[in-house]
């Protein structure tokens, strides 16, 4: 049996409007097959901390509908937690702390992360890079210095970006410590890093146009359950950077 539960968040300091924002817990009924939503969360405001908000009413939902299995009997219902976002000139950024990946990866979850914003804020990316798309996975090495363990660049990004890439930063990760292990992350403050162009057009009329002669290109992404089971493995934060440019030449 479907069940859905419904919420929404009031506006706080620092917030934008924006036309949707969702968060949506689904499944398949293990009994019958049939695709479920187990809880949809809303807000009509963003800000930075809105997706991990979103992320955790929306697993706290699905653990009321399991009851007593808590966290770990969602997982029997192969679930993925999809958050929306469509909205005009917001920076749609954001991070999740390990925390909350510790609750995605109890509950057995995929996420995955699918904007559309018309008029992107124009955003130097902070890295020295052409590329439309880079895969960075860092650490403390001491108190004052972050070291790059593993980064793969993608020249040009598709609408949808593949964790194909996520999965070769892992890979070469595992080798930092010699133990073909994440744990040694554990304590070093780890982080994954997605730095994204986003490219828009306000002559695009089509809201899931990727393919327009204007370039408007909204990249999607997700997170897959090994993914997460990585990060959560590594203590780890998840950070995503969406940009816009280049950084310019510097002369």
């Amino acid at each position: 049996m479907c069940r859905c539960m419904k919420h929404s968040l009031t506006q706080g300091s620092n917030m934008e409007s924006v036309n949707r924002l969702f968060a949506d817990l689904v499944g398949t009924d293990p009994y019958t097959g049939v695709e479920i939503t187990i809880a949809n969360c809303e807000s009509a405001y963003w800000d930075e901390d809105m997706v991990p908000r979103l992320i955790n009413q929306a697993l706290d939902e699905g653990e009321k509908f399991v009851g007593a299995a808590g966290l770990d009997g969602l997982r029997r219902y192969d679930v993925t937690l999809n958050v929306g976002l469509s909205s005009s000139h917001v920076w749609p950024g954001f991070s999740l702390d390990p925390a909350t990946i510790s609750r995605l990866c109890a509950s057995g979850a995929e996420f995955g992360f699918d904007p559309y914003i018309n008029d992107v804020p124009d955003i130097e990316c902070e890295l020295n890079t052409t590329d439309d798309f880079t895969v960075h996975f860092s650490a403390m090495k001491n108190p004052d210095e972050r070291t790059i363990i593993a980064k793969r660049p993608l020249r040009e990004c598709a609408s949808w970006i593949e964790d194909v890439y996520t999965h070769w930063v892992f890979r070469e990760a595992l080798k930092f410590h010699g133990d073909n292990s994440l744990r040694g992350f554990r304590d070093k403050q780890a982080t994954l890093t997605y730095y994204c162009r986003n490219y828009s057009s306000t002559n695009c009329t089509d809201e899931g146009c990727n393919t327009c002669e204007d370039n408007c290109v909204r990249p999607s992404f997700s997170l897959s359950r090994s993914t997460i089971i990585r990060l959560n493995a590594a203590y780890a934060s998840f950070v995503y950077i969406p940009f816009t440019r280049s950084q310019r030449r510097r002369t």
